[in-house]
Order: C-alpha cells, then structure tokens, then sequence
C-alpha cells in the first residue's frame, strides 16, 4: 500500500515506465516527491485507461468567443495525455500551439499541403493510428466549412458559456442552429445526424461566487429542455447536474440537483415530439470552473497550470482543485 492508500506494485510502475524495479525503489527511498509524482501519474493513466476502450471525438464549440473553449480543451487534454488524447485546432484564426504544452494539430497546415484532405479522413486516420480521445477546438463562428464536416464526427459536444445573458444567449443559438434541423448538407440533411446519440456537457465558466451559480444553471437548464423537447421522448433524455458550492451541505446540494432534473424532465414529457426529427437519445450533464486568478493568468501567459505552479503554488493548488472538480464530472460523463 503505497501512501496515496492504493495498492500499486513495483512491478507495474516499471512496466509501465520502462524502469527496473530497482531504479523504482532507489526513487521511492531516496526521492519520494519524485516518486509520488510518478505514482499520481500512473494512478491517472489508470483511471483514464477505464473511460473508454472505442476512441472518443469530444468537440468544444459555442458561437460566442471568448467563453474559455480553448482553455478548456487543453485543461482536457493534459489530464489525458497519458492515455494518448490529442487536440486538433479548428480555428483557423489562431495557432493554438502558442497557448499549451500538449501535443497539437493545427489543420489548417495540413490542408495547405493536402487540398483534398477533410476533417471526417483526417479523424479515422487518428483513430486508426490508436489515439483515444480526439479534442477538436473550434471558433466562435460556423462559417468554416471544415468545422461543419467534423460535426458528423462527433461523440460529445462541450458547451462553455458564462452567466451574461449575451453568452447564454449564444449558447441557446448554438444549440438551435447545429442540433435543430436549421444547418443541413449538400443532401438537405441535418449537419448532425439524429440517428445518433446527442451528448451536451456544459460548462459555467468563470462564474465567482455560489449565487451566480445557483441562479444561472436552473434558469437556463430550463431553456435547454424547452429547445430540445420536441426532438426527444421523456423515456430517452438523460441529465446529471453537479452543484458543488463553497457553501450548503451535501443533501441541500442534492436536494437542489434533483430539483432542477426534474423541471427539465417535466418540461420534455409535457412536448410531443416530431417523429421527423427525434432523436434516438439525448444526455446532457452540467458543471461548473469558479474564476480563479491562475486560470486567467494562464491564458495571459499562454502557460500551463503546472507550468505556474512553481510561481505561485497556493493559487495552483485552488485552480487545481476546481479543475479536478470539473474533470470528475466530464469523465463520469464520457463513462455514461
């Protein structure tokens, strides 16, 4: 039992880092901050390595920029890496490169030297080349053809959006234009299909204190059902909703949970649905990331959270803190 309290070998930290058990027990002896961190990493590869044995193509998308999708995505996909996660940037406007550690595909270089590529070839190449978890980071706008072809691709969408009544707004003219018949294809068809599986996490992003979270998600949970009503029957709608405060007790949080699950259900088995445009199943989830100064300080510097870390410590523990928060939930989502 290492001190972490999970049971953990030798010999499966040498496999797994291509060490000798000796040179595992020399750290864990002579190093132990050395050695934890490389058991914390091996506990995260383990628990990532249980999410998802098909690859998984998450796209972070919202029509109002500025809302924190790149941030995000790479907040993702750092606590991936180890379980071979990549980002592929949309965006043509920006060299996503600048702003992370990780590993990045900026597919506009691509189609410059292929002009036949599509997002759709590019992605089954990833996924034949065993990479798990694909991250597509868009731009704040749908005139990118690129961005339309991935749609077709995509397993789950992420939602960030802030509580101003302007990025909510966005967010629900997202929602109507991708998801409610209003984008079609060459072939008149629905740009994502509704013969599959519809998953929408949200994220409230940068929100600061625990009234504009308890007065944003109900409200707007709420706004999403009514959207979405008519495209699904009661029977085939999931909803998880995490309401972690600073402040209340667990059952007050729960009870507040469920509270808001029900209204939506409510309101999505009060609709008939539109045999022409229902779709086979639609799960959503809700969660949150509180504003905290090193998050922001890592979009200024164009740095990694762990990269600061050194800088201030204190401020990397709280941001790290609300980060894992937020992980838990979206891994709890892709398992579901």
């Amino acid at each position: 039992m290492n001190n972490l309290g999970i049971n953990i070998t030798n010999t499966e930290l040498a496999e797994y880092f291509n060490y000798t058990e000796g040179n595992i027990r020399h750290m864990k002896k002579k190093n132990p901050k050395e050695y934890k961190a490389l058991l914390e990493s091996y506990i995260q590869y383990k628990a990532n390595s249980n999410l998802s044995k098909d690859p998984v193509v998450i796209m972070f998308m919202n029509l109002k920029g500025g809302v924190g999708k790149s941030a995000l995505s790479r907040i993702l996909n750092d606590s991936l890496s180890n379980s071979e996660a990549v980002i592929i940037n949309l965006d043509f406007t920006r060299d996503v490169k600048k702003y992370t550690s990780s590993d990045v595909i900026n597919y506009a270089e691509l189609q410059a030297e292929d002009k036949d590529l599509t997002p759709t070839s590019f992605i089954n190449e990833i996924k034949e080349a065993g990479i798990r978890f694909i991250i597509l980071d868009t731009p704040g706008e749908l005139s990118n053809a690129e961005v339309l072809d991935a749609l077709k691709n995509v397993d789950i969408f992420v939602l960030p959006f802030g509580s101003d009544q302007e990025e909510i707004d966005e967010t629900l003219k997202t929602i109507e234009l991708i998801f409610l018949s209003e984008i079609v294809d060459e072939n008149d068809e629905p740009i994502y299909p509704y013969q599959k599986p519809l998953n929408l996490f949200f994220i409230l992003n940068n929100y600061r204190d625990d009234d504009e979270l308890t007065d944003t998600i109900p409200t707007f949970a709420n706004s999403i059902a009514s959207l979405l009503a008519p495209n699904v029957d009661v029977e085939n709608f999931s909803c998880s909703v995490n309401m972690i405060k600073d402040s209340g007790t667990t059952e007050e949080r729960k009870t507040f949970e469920d509270r808001i699950v029900s209204s939506m259900t409510n309101i999505i088995s009060k609709e008939d649905v539109d045999e022409d445009y229902e779709y086979r199943e639609i799960n959503i989830s809700f969660s949150h990331l509180k504003y905290t100064k090193m998050i922001k300080t890592m979009n200024k510097t164009k740095k990694s959270l762990k990269n600061l870390s050194a800088e201030n410590f204190i401020a990397y523990r709280i941001a790290k803190k609300r980060v894992k928060s937020l992980l838990k939930d979206f891994k709890n989502f892709i398992k579901s």
